[in-house]
């Protein structure tokens, strides 16, 4: 089974293979002028009115925050924790414990908008605030 952290790598390399080629437009069939995205690609996937450098951008910090978003076991109650979310310190502070299950709020943030994706699962959709 797939873990919701390996989902979203695999769907943001998607989003970062397509704007890559655009970093050089000469790669591009068609008419375009290197600002947005052009509407149609060859390989006849819809474009995103947003620069490439923007794309991918973007998609490096969703991918730095699956990074840091990692599961950790608490061998007291056999829990799997989030490693950000479950911390009870930060930044050397110590708060009150958490109990912040993985995957967590924030990784199931980032998957909302693949919710239709045919490798979706259902555990992972955004519950209730």
């Amino acid at each position: 089974m797939t873990s919701l952290a390996d989902f979203l790598r695999a769907r943001i390399h998607e989003e970062e293979s397509l704007a890559t080629p655009l970093l050089h437009p000469e790669n591009i069939d068609g008419t375009w002028d290197g600002g947005l995205y052009p509407v149609g690609l060859a390989n006849g996937n819809t474009a995103l009115s947003v620069t490439p450098e923007y794309a991918i951008a973007e998609c490096t910090a969703k991918l730095l925050l699956v990074m840091i978003h990692v599961p950790r076991m608490d061998p007291s109650q056999s829990l799997t924790l989030c490693e950000i979310c479950g911390s009870s310190e930060v930044a050397g502070k110590t708060f009150a414990p958490g109990m912040t299950f993985w995957p967590c709020r924030t990784l199931k943030i980032l998957a909302s908008p693949y919710v239709d994706h045919p490798d979706f699962q259902d555990d992972w959709k955004l519950g209730e605030a």
